[in-house]
């Protein structure tokens, strides 16, 4: 199920530092407040595009070692009409562009396509999914394009697109995409009839996409609108019909037992009465399953999830923003886990919340936050979290911006 590369849908541009001159260093204001003792972190970069993005720069945003990705939904460039992802080479304290690639069609903001999120990095590996991708007989099909790291420089090694796609509809094969070792999952929540997740895996030298996962439910709606992946356990996130609906929304909990993937509970919240997103954003840690529903309680909710099979996956704890005036928050847009610490995006206030793992729940410990006296509306619009460093992308600012900060003390704080 894989196509002849390099993919004709796609063009890279190698981008050398002297060409993006925009990229700079803490540029814009961040404020950072702090609760419970926790070392503040520290803004250490504010990445802007090559070229003009109208302000969807920071749509979604990856990290992985010292290596940042930022998508951008549309792009002002003739070669990049269609929008791009950029990559960055991150360093102490210098960040150096170090390619771009170009979409082919135009990002759409539509529900549910506005809560995909297409970059995953893990190591060496990265995956950049196109769900609007159109073949010669059906639009945004999509496809996912996956690149391996030597030394510098990342090639394209495999296109993957879905052969056994129905003929005529829209699958936005690629719309979310997740990595853990080599093993990346795809959500298509167009796919017929009500969406799909897919896995990829790397075997023998090459790459191999199974066929969709069996999701028999019904009453779902955008199966695969977000995906998740650690090690042997993914989650697959369905958020249902957008605002109005009875429909609530699910997560699905899958392992892999020898090659083969299972799936092990289907997740629900307790307190829905539909139409509250939950399953918009999905994530699993060493400790938690993690479900954002941004509409949940007006200003959103995650629900918290025991990553343990022996527990079978109960509800631990909920987590509701509902103590601050002003815009609707859409508390649990987005969700990045790493070991001990969880990011959570709130990007109708925007802001973005830092919780530390308590041995039984998450705690509340740092809140990132615009300066109210700049434009600052899309902060906190994607998030993504690796060892020290956060990033948190920003639509609507100039051309949007993707900030990085991080925490040289955590080590000593404890926590590690």
């Amino acid at each position: 199920m894989q196509k002849t590369f390099p993919s004709a849908a796609l063009l890279m541009s190698v981008v050398m530092a002297g060409l993006l001159p925009n990229t700079r260093a803490a540029a814009e204001s961040i404020l950072i407040s702090t609760n419970l003792g926790w070392t503040p972190y520290e803004q250490i970069a504010d990445l802007v595009p090559a070229f003009e993005a109208y302000g969807t720069f920071g749509a979604n945003v990856a990290i992985s070692d010292d290596w940042e990705l930022v998508r951008s939904r549309l792009a002002g460039d003739p070669k990049l009409d269609y929008g791009s992802v950029e990559w960055f080479r991150g360093g102490s304290s210098n960040w150096q562009p170090a390619a771009q690639l170009a979409l082919d069609a135009s990002g759409s903001t539509s529900y549910p396509l506005n809560l995909c999120s297409p970059l995953a990095i893990d190591g060496d590996l990265m995956a950049i999914g196109n769900p609007w991708v159109s073949t010669g007989w059906t639009n945004h099909q999509g496809e996912v394009d996956v690149f391996r790291r030597h030394g510098n420089a990342w090639n394209l090694e495999a296109v993957l697109i879905d052969t056994n796609a129905t003929v005529g509809y829209e699958e936005d094969f690629g719309c979310s995409v997740a990595i853990s070792h080599d093993t990346v999952i795809i959500g298509a929540p167009y796919a017929v009839p009500t969406g799909g997740a897919f896995v990829a895996t790397f075997e023998s030298g090459a790459w191999r996409l199974s066929s969709r996962l069996p999701i028999a439910d019904p009453t779902a709606a955008f199966i695969g609108t977000s995906v998740a992946i650690l090690d042997d356990v993914l989650v697959v996130g369905a958020p249902g019909p957008d605002f109005g609906t009875t429909t609530i929304g699910r997560a699905y909990v899958f392992t892999k037992s020898a090659d083969r993937w299972t799936q092990r509970a289907t997740l629900a919240p307790p307190d829905s009465d539909g139409g509250d997103q939950f399953g918009a954003a999905v994530s699993v840690g060493t400790h938690s399953i993690v479900v954002g529903a941004p509409a949940n309680h007006t200003d959103g909710s995650i629900y918290v999830y025991s990553a343990s099979p022996s527990s079978g996956y109960a509800l631990l704890d909920q987590l509701t923003e509902t103590n601050r005036s002003g815009n609707v928050a859409r508390f649990g847009f987005a969700i990045a886990q790493d070991d001990d610490r969880m990011i959570v995006a709130e990007p109708g206030r925007a802001t973005a919340r830092l919780f530390q793992w308590n041995g039984s729940g998450w705690s509340s410990r740092s809140r990132f936050a615009a300066d109210a006296t700049t434009n600052h509306d899309g902060f906190g619009t994607s998030v993504a979290i690796h060892g020290r460093s956060v990033m948190i992308g920003a639509i609507g600012e100039d051309d949007g911006h993707a900030y990085i900060f991080r925490d040289d003390q955590i080590f000593n704080n404890g926590f590690e």
